[in-house]
């Protein structure tokens, strides 16, 4: 009799072990929801802010060439061309030229995320991504696809510290995710010229260059000016920007630095132009390519 009551009291011990194991696993269940759905809002509210952003600058860079005297318009056309390469060439790191523009990177590298619409693989959502993703090491030179002037030199928390080149002629670039600023509202820069480096600033989840080219206020496919992706890149020079996005979000909150208006960055009579001009509402439709 009393070893039967011992072998009771042990299971029951057990039947107990057991439910404090459900209950600590319910509870590690529950938390793990209430982080992917946390995850999923910042996601959704960054997307969103990404959008607004690009639609706000596109108006912008278009408001800026729109401003410019004609003469004013030719000279700087002129002093692109002249620092432009024209062609298709390469410079010395390797960096190919396509009908005169540069690839952002001193190498083709790994395209971590395309141009247009995808399947979000958490939210299994569709959204649009206004560029090109390039897994690139951190640190890496980013270049200056074509000549032009600075007038965004700025941090989002979409991007990160990010920069925005409008070239004179309907076009401008954005860099974003870069780890700082390495140029100024109002530089001259170069093709071809280092305007900051590869970083993770931002809602990203690795090292990677985000490119986006932007023609007359509308976001366009950066592979028909800079080429397609490269087939074999080098994963050695350019490693794939890796990171699981849910380690991300729990272990570091987006920033909340304070960004900075587009409208400083231009002057007077261009922000008078814009203060006319309302932001229209993001649009899902993309116009194609001139």
């Amino acid at each position: 009799m009393a070893e039967l009551d011992a072998t009771r009291q042990e299971l029951d011990q057990q039947e107990q072990d057991l439910e404090a194991q459900r209950a600590e696993q319910d509870t590690l269940l529950t938390e793990m929801l209430a982080a992917y759905e946390e995850m999923n809002a910042d996601y959704m509210q960054n997307m969103a802010d990404e959008a607004a952003l690009s639609e706000e600058i596109a108006k912008s860079e278009s408001a800026y060439y729109a401003a410019l005297s004609k003469e004013e318009a030719e000279r700087i056309a002129a002093l692109n061309r002249q620092n432009n390469n024209k062609g298709s060439s390469s410079n010395s790191s390797g960096a190919t030229n396509t009908g005169g523009w540069l690839y952002p990177l001193p190498y083709q590298c790994q395209v971590t995320d395309s141009y247009g619409y995808r399947i979000h693989p958490l939210t299994k959502k569709y959204s649009w991504h206004n560029g090109v993703d390039f897994g690139a090491a951190a640190g890496t030179a980013i270049l200056a696809a074509k000549s032009g002037t600075v007038t965004t030199a700025a941090y989002s928390g979409a991007w990160g510290y990010y920069v925005v080149i409008n070239h004179g002629d309907g076009y401008s670039t954005l860099y974003a995710h870069q780890p700082s600023l390495s140029v100024s509202v109002g530089d001259y820069v170069t093709q071809g010229q280092t305007i900051g480096y590869v970083g993770s600033t931002g809602y990203s989840t690795g090292p990677h260059l985000h490119f986006t080219i932007y023609y007359n206020g509308s976001d366009v496919n950066p592979f028909n000016y800079i080429g397609g992706p490269d087939p074999n890149p080098s994963p050695t020079a350019c490693p794939q920007a890796v990171g699981k996005l849910l380690s991300a979000v729990i272990s570091r909150r987006i920033r909340t630095t304070p960004q900075i208006s587009p409208v400083s960055r231009f002057p007077a009579k261009i922000q008078t132009q814009q203060a006319a001009n309302s932001i229209p509402p993001y649009q899902a439709a993309r116009s194609q390519n001139p």
